[in-house]
């Protein structure tokens, strides 16, 4: 955090960043957390579909190769691992089109996922079909991702490469002088999620 540190210290007031910075960092850590369990259990991603985008092509590989990566499952599976996680991001944003004032989505989120979560660990630890128990995780990463894009943090915290290109912009600002207060707030919450997945 080294030449960013005086823009974390000065604030003017500490002001509504600083939360937005915090959620930012603890929604990237479960996302990337949660991606972390699921490829050790179901050999797949939750939140990142890109490594199911690899996956699904690896399916059709030498089989040497796909059991050097631990690729069991067939190319249907990762498709259907990637719509769940479309029908994820489809339902929020449907959900908060229809009833914004309602009931926020965050408050959506903050109830559909973690039942999600709760319904696909059941269905791991008491389904005979372990392998799809990841569906409902790839449905709540699919929420989570237009809940943090769409709301006020306005990153997405279950994806890693857009934001690691802000640290490229902040580098380059920086280096020119033209990186301030107000636009390091605006890149702060991109800035915490490669490091807190």
């Amino acid at each position: 955090w080294g030449p960013f540190l005086p823009f974390l210290v000065m604030s003017d007031p500490p002001a509504p960043w600083l939360p937005a910075l915090s959620v930012a960092a603890a929604l990237a850590f479960v996302s990337g957390w949660a991606d972390v369990v699921c490829v050790v259990r179901f050999a797949a991603f939750a939140g990142m579909m890109t490594g199911n985008v690899l996956f699904f092509g690896l399916t059709f590989a030498p089989a040497k190769y796909k059991s050097m990566l631990a690729v069991d499952a067939g190319p249907v599976f990762y498709i259907v691992v990637i719509l769940c996680n479309i029908f994820g991001s489809f339902t929020a944003l449907s959900f908060n089109r229809i009833c914004p004032k309602a009931m926020p989505l965050a408050t959506a989120h903050a109830v559909v996922c973690p039942l999600l979560l709760l319904i696909g660990d059941s269905l791991y630890v008491f389904a005979s079909f372990q392998h799809w128990a990841i569906l409902p995780f790839a449905v709540a990463f699919g929420v989570q991702n237009v809940f943090t894009a769409k709301s006020s943090l306005g990153v997405a915290t279950t994806t890693t490469t857009g934001n690691l290109q802000t640290w490229g912009a902040v580098m380059h600002e920086l280096l020119h002088g033209e990186l301030d207060k107000a636009k390091f707030r605006k890149y702060s919450v991109a800035l915490i999620v490669p490091p807190a997945t």
